[in-house]
């Protein structure tokens, strides 16, 4: 089991994440220096598994003069919660238009709704998140929070279903990503992220028909977008929908 995590990891993970990079340059050539980097660190991170051929490239096929068994094995930069968080909301907003297509029809057009405020109940919540969060152990003290949490006017009076989800995501995403989705304001720009990685929304949409897409953070006019999905979107949660435009 240990095996075949390490080699997802080490292997099929990274690649994954290459091509996707590669497909995001929309034909713009890769440097030199970062592709050898790729094919340094893939070798390096495989030789704990397969060392006879990893070995092999290294010498045979790279040149290099000694075993990468004498080589350390690569060391991690710092950890940027924010950059996987990106990473996580554009895969999140990519299965959620997949979600809205529909098998058998003939669906050409998505779009996306952002939405870039808090409700005021939500920003109680994480008024609350925010004074118990533990930086040092990066953890909250749940306890407490739900204390707090049942006792707020605010949130007495609101609907604990809705709120409970909104707190459930923070109490799961904020230690993963870090204390900056605490913010009252969203510190990522979603629409901003979305346009910038348009290429790649459509190119992984095009086998399924999509030939255009548009994100909005605001209500987009005229009838041709159904209001109660927009209506629905949440901060760093969008909404979407597929429809057919002659």
């Amino acid at each position: 089991m240990a095996y075949k995590d390490a080699l997802k990891a080490c292997f099929f993970d990274l690649q994954n994440a290459w091509s996707d990079y590669n497909s995001s340059l929309e034909g713009v050539p890769i440097s030199s220096i970062l592709r050898e980097k790729y094919i340094n660190y893939s070798l390096l991170l495989l030789t704990p598994i397969a060392p006879q051929f990893t070995d092999y490239c290294w010498t045979k096929l790279l040149g290099h003069e000694k075993s990468i068994v004498l080589e350390p094995f690569p060391s991690s930069w710092s950890y940027d919660g924010r950059l996987f968080f990106e990473e996580r909301f554009l895969q999140k907003t990519y299965k959620t238009i997949g979600f809205r297509i529909k098998k058998g029809k003939q669906l050409n057009t998505a779009a996306v709704f952002i939405k870039n405020d808090f409700t005021e109940v939500q920003l109680h919540v994480l008024a609350i998140l925010r004074k118990h969060w533990d930086q040092k152990n990066n953890q909250f003290d749940d306890q407490t929070v739900m204390k707090e949490i049942q006792a707020d006017e605010v949130l007495s009076k609101a609907n604990k279903k809705e709120y409970m989800a909104f707190l459930n995501f923070y109490k799961e995403a904020v230690p993963e990503f870090g204390p900056f989705l605490l913010a009252d304001k969203p510190e990522i720009n979603q629409l901003e992220l979305c346009n910038n990685n348009k290429s790649w929304f459509t190119k992984q949409l095009s086998a399924q028909g999509i030939t255009n897409i548009e994100f909005y953070d605001s209500v987009p006019e005229g009838d041709l977008w159904d209001k109660t999905i927009v209506e629905q979107a949440q901060v760093y949660i969008p909404t979407a929908n597929v429809i057919l435009v002659q």
